[in-house]
């Protein structure tokens, strides 16, 4: 949200990449396509569902 302060921002980054991190890397782990094809809509949705959320909401909806 743009109301958020930095730490916040940093926090939301950290858990989007940590959560991103798991799940490409469980993709290849079990030969699964990573390509741009195979994941570009598995992320739009995603990145829809985690807009404007507040950390704690971004958190429940990543676990």
């Amino acid at each position: 949200m743009t109301s958020d302060d930095d730490e916040t921002v940093r926090c939301k980054l950290a858990v989007t990449a940590t959560y991103l991190d798991i799940w490409l890397m469980r993709r290849v782990v079990n030969y699964i396509r990573v390509g741009y094809s195979s994941t570009s809509y598995a992320m739009w949705v995603l990145f829809r569902d985690i807009r404007r959320k507040s950390l704690p909401e971004l958190v429940e909806i990543l676990i």
